[in-house]
């Protein structure tokens, strides 16, 4: 005869191990869930790599290890085999004169004084040569506000930089004064000839405006020119006088012009400016002679 104490546990015990196989196949279906989108995760990534024309950079910042796609090592004419996937790697083949920088710009977002990371500099080929690589980045921090992983990508940015270098080298051989300030009157351009009338290096005209360079009157005036310029959208001729740092006053014919983007919006002022104080000189030599010439005439001596 059975006992019916025993029959209520063995259908507690089967109840439970049909609730376990149910959560059991339920944990292999969503495990086999993650496992594909793991695989389509890993297909889109390779993907990404194989597509994609830049190189691909990823730093464990806890161990210094640093994962180099194949077409990064290959911008650099590298075989994959040939790099370590370390830090040091990149350090090494950075260009000399551009480590303090860069470090200083990742220091910056490590810190989270930039939202993104991106730098400019020059990293060493396989046969000796630098190449410019534009180098775009995101950290992230851990609770604690320690960064520990950043990723990113490397352009090849060489051609476009090199034609920037010709462009400055053309540009600074010009004597006339040229420059380019955006639609805020900050300027973002000048030559040789511009940084010696401001007085100032290039690195610290860039960025700034003519009240930071110039008298208050005469940057008033810059600024008013500019500002009827940019109104009217089209180009302006004028005389003006301006003072050097040395005091010495020239007179310039400037040549101001609006410079848009493809899509019509103003974006700022470019500018020439000739120093015309000599032949202004001459001219008035040459008219006072004249005149003087004319005088002798219509009054002859007695």
């Amino acid at each position: 005869m059975n006992n019916p104490k025993s029959e209520i546990e063995k259908d507690k015990i089967i109840e439970k191990l049909q609730s376990e196989i149910i959560r059991l196949k339920a944990v292999q279906e969503a495990t086999l869930i993650m496992q594909e989108n793991l695989r389509e995760s890993e297909e889109r990534w390779q993907l990404v790599l194989k597509g994609t024309n830049e190189g691909i950079w990823d730093w464990n910042l806890k161990t210094d290890e640093m994962f180099f796609s194949p077409r990064w090592k290959e911008m650099l004419g590298y075989s994959e085999q040939e790099l370590p996937n370390h830090i040091d790697t990149w350090k090494q083949l950075l260009h000399p004169q551009d480590r303090e920088r860069v470090m200083k710009i990742l220091g910056d977002h490590f810190a989270k004084k930039t939202d993104h990371y991106s730098a400019e500099f020059r990293l060493k080929c396989q046969d000796g040569n630098y190449k410019w690589i534009l180098s775009r980045g995101q950290a992230l921090w851990d609770e604690a506000g320690n960064p520990v992983r950043m990723a990113g990508s490397h352009t090849d940015i060489s051609d476009r930089k090199n034609e920037q270098i010709l462009l400055t080298s053309l540009i600074d051989c010009i004597p006339d004064l040229v420059f380019c300030k955006d639609s805020k009157g900050v300027y973002k351009m000048c030559n040789n000839a511009f940084e010696t009338f401001a007085g100032r290096d290039r690195k610290y005209i860039i960025g700034r405006n003519d009240f930071d360079l110039f008298l208050t009157e005469e940057a008033l005036a810059f600024r008013e020119q500019d500002r009827f310029m940019m109104l009217q959208k089209q180009s302006r001729r004028n005389e003006e006088w301006i003072t050097y740092p040395n005091g010495n006053r020239r007179l310039v014919d400037t040549l101001k012009t609006p410079f848009c983007c493809p899509e019509g919006k103003l974006m700022g002022t470019i500018g020439i400016s000739r120093d015309i104080t000599d032949r202004k000189q001459k001219e008035e030599a040459i008219k006072n002679k004249q005149k003087e010439t004319l005088y002798s005439v219509i009054l002859p001596d007695n």
